[in-house]
């Protein structure tokens, strides 16, 4: 699942958030869970650290300073990591 694909899954506007039930949210964050699961094996993948030990430390450095601006902004910082554990 690349960035763009990600980023459409889980779009959701707060006026159809506000109208979800508490199930229908658990469900909702369950599967986002499983979307971003799956773009973190593209993005390792896609960097060629799918078998380097140190690829789960660098992805949450990535998130840790970027999530707020988004996935793109993520895998860009990621990018920029990753060149330390090659």
């Amino acid at each position: 699942m690349t960035t763009q694909e990600l980023e459409n899954a889980c779009n959701i506007s707060s006026k159809h958030w506000n109208k979800f039930s508490k199930k229908e949210k658990e469900k909702w964050y369950k599967k986002k869970r499983e979307f971003e699961n799956e773009w973190m094996k593209w993005l390792f993948n896609e960097y060629g650290v799918e078998k380097n030990v140190k690829r789960e430390k660098c992805i949450e450095i990535a998130w840790e300073m970027g999530h707020s601006c988004g996935y793109r902004e993520v895998e860009y910082i990621f990018g920029t990591l990753v060149d330390l554990i090659n």
